[in-house]
């Protein structure tokens, strides 16, 4: 079974770019304080069947969404790689989380709704960073 995911290219609400088969994307449900980046691997379903030509189009796109980071002055983040058996149904993916470093009273990027009630919110919609993560990732 193959993947498309032409909705979400020319709508260009999330769309973000492309390496290679790398699909990359703002996540429309973001997990953190701040909107996330959602990786899929639209033609490997496991880690063990990644070549080098994908590890290295990965770390690519990866080092542009940190570059995003960066000129943001984000520091610090979450990486989540999901990864299945051989299966049609399952495409190996990523989220990269944003996090804010705590300010000096210590406190966290972390509310009572991700933590108690297990609901996560985004301050920032992913729609309204999406253009500025595509300009960067896509230099």
């Amino acid at each position: 079974m193959k993947f498309h995911w032409k909705a979400e290219k020319e709508s260009r609400e999330r769309f973000v770019g492309e390496t290679g088969s790398i699909f990359w994307a703002m996540s429309y449900v973001p997990q953190s304080f701040l909107p996330d980046v959602w990786c899929i691997f639209t033609e490997q379903s496991s880690l063990p069947s990644l070549g080098d030509e994908e590890l290295i189009r990965f770390l690519d796109g990866l080092s542009r969404v940190l570059g995003y980071f960066y000129t943001e002055n984000i520091y610090s983040f979450n990486l989540s790689i999901f990864s299945g058996r051989e299966d049609d149904h399952f495409r190996i993916n990523a989220k990269i989380c944003p996090r804010l470093i705590p300010r000096p009273i210590g406190n966290s990027d972390q509310t009572y709704f991700q933590t108690i009630h297990k609901e996560p919110y985004s301050v920032i919609p992913p729609e309204s960073v999406c253009k500025k993560v595509r300009e960067i990732f896509q230099k």
